[in-house]
């Protein structure tokens, strides 16, 4: 009885999504940036079903209590995924906004800057790497996640530590802008396409290098879909040649992401028997839903009220800055009383820090404030980063809220400080 009251839950989770699709897919009758990550949600669904029929998540889970099983959190974690991808709708092309690039001497010696800049953190980004091959994926994988006391890779030069910290986030911040310009630049001949092309690589290329010296699937996940952001939002100025060429870069890259996404996998699982590793993808991607109505609903003991995803200043804070990024998890563990290490959709991590009606308010008002800027402001390369970022809050959105913590600070920072950047390079 248990097993068909949950596996008919996930079906009306499915169907929400499914149906959301269809109905956006048929009034734009085109895949959209809007209606393709409705889709990627619609897969997330049919795969809770499929890991949960299948016994994948029992068997790593075990069995639940029927009693606390309810519908509500599906609704409203449907609602809160509404909001949360409908501001996509309001990313729209516009052709006089990106026109208004100027190939002067201010852009192109930032350009030279910025090559150097990430030329610098490439090759960093490749020692990491080629120490992680040398120790085996699995090893890096394995102490991000053991609860080590000192980082993965440690420099022993606060300089260098920082020059990387830093490098990652001014990449993500200045990769719209640097992607825009090649693609604009070759459309209006303004610049080679050789040299267009090396620049889109230099924005992608450095970040996978990251991703798997550290082991990190879903981060070499994300660059797909970054990829897929950038093909939508400049199509129009995309011209044959260039077309040809980015279609062989992005079934080479494809094939990479995914060969060493398996590598990474299958080493996890060497010693496993069966199809262990194939069924962790399936898992991985499979479980919030099924995590957050079955495992996180109506069991929390203490809602932190925005101290564990956005820590200020606070006496609770200092008992648990020195810690490790496992400790922590385990002290908010013990202190909201279910195990938040767990995929669990972006409302089961609102409702985690909120409770149900705050949590739901912080998804709606979260949803306002980018609607009514994206409704408002016409994109253009210097303010592409705006959107850009929070497609990527959309894509992981499935695991939960990742833009958080102490980072979050140092993130909006840089933001601003590109946003300038960029502002002042394109003024008249």
């Amino acid at each position: 009885m248990l097993k068909k009251y949950v596996m008919n839950l996930l079906l009306v989770n499915f169907l929400l999504y499914f149906f959301w699709f269809a109905y956006s897919y048929i009034k734009e009758k085109r895949i959209s940036i809007y209606s393709t990550m409705i889709l990627f949600y619609t897969i997330i669904a049919f795969l809770g079903i499929y890991i949960y029929k299948t016994g994948l998540y029992t068997k790593e889970f075990g069995n639940f209590s029927l009693s606390r099983i309810t519908i509500f959190p599906i609704i409203l974690g449907f609602v809160s995924y509404f909001f949360l991808l409908y501001p996509l709708k309001k990313i729209k092309f516009d052709k006089n906004g990106f026109n208004k690039l100027k190939f002067n001497k201010r852009s192109s010696r930032f350009i030279l800057l910025w090559i150097i800049y990430f030329s610098l953190y490439f090759i960093l980004k490749l020692g990491e790497l080629i120490i992680s091959i040398s120790t085996g994926l699995d090893s890096a994988y394995e102490h991000r996640h053991d609860g080590a006391s000192t980082p993965l890779f440690n420099y022993n030069n606060p300089v260098l530590e920082k020059f990387s910290f830093l490098g990652d986030l001014f990449l993500n911040t200045t990769t719209p802008f640097v992607v825009g310009y090649a693609i604009i630049g070759i459309y209006q001949k303004k610049i080679k396409i050789n040299y267009g092309l090396f620049l889109i690589l230099l924005c992608f290329f450095p970040s996978l290098a990251n991703s798997i010296a550290i082991g990190s699937r879903g981060a070499m996940f994300l660059i797909v879909f970054n990829f897929i952001f950038f093909i939508s939002i400049f199509k129009p100025f995309i011209t044959k040649q260039l077309s040809k060429r980015i279609k062989i870069f992005g079934i080479s890259f494809l094939s990479l992401v995914a060969t060493y996404s398996w590598v990474i996998t299958s080493l996890r699982f060497s010693n496993a028997k069966g199809n262990k590793g194939f069924d962790s993808i399936l898992r991985y991607f499979g479980e919030s839903f099924p995590n957050f109505f079955l495992q996180i609903w109506d069991q929390v003991k203490y809602h932190p009220f925005g101290e564990r995803l956005f820590p200020v200043i606070a006496p609770i804070k200092k008992t648990y800055s020195h810690l490790t990024l496992d400790e922590t998890t385990l002290f908010w563990q013990n202190k909201v009383d279910v195990p938040i290490y767990l995929f669990k959709t972006y409302y089961g991590d609102l409702y985690i820090e909120y409770g149900v009606i705050y949590g739901l308010l912080f998804a709606f008002l979260y949803f306002l404030l980018i609607f009514l800027y994206l409704k408002k402001v016409k994109l253009s390369l210097k303010n592409l980063l705006i959107p850009y970022l929070y497609f990527q809050v959309c894509v992981y959105g499935f695991s939960g809220l990742v833009v958080s913590g102490t980072s979050l600070y140092w993130s909006i920072s840089v933001v601003f400080t590109t946003y300038l950047i960029l502002k002042y390079i394109m003024k008249d």
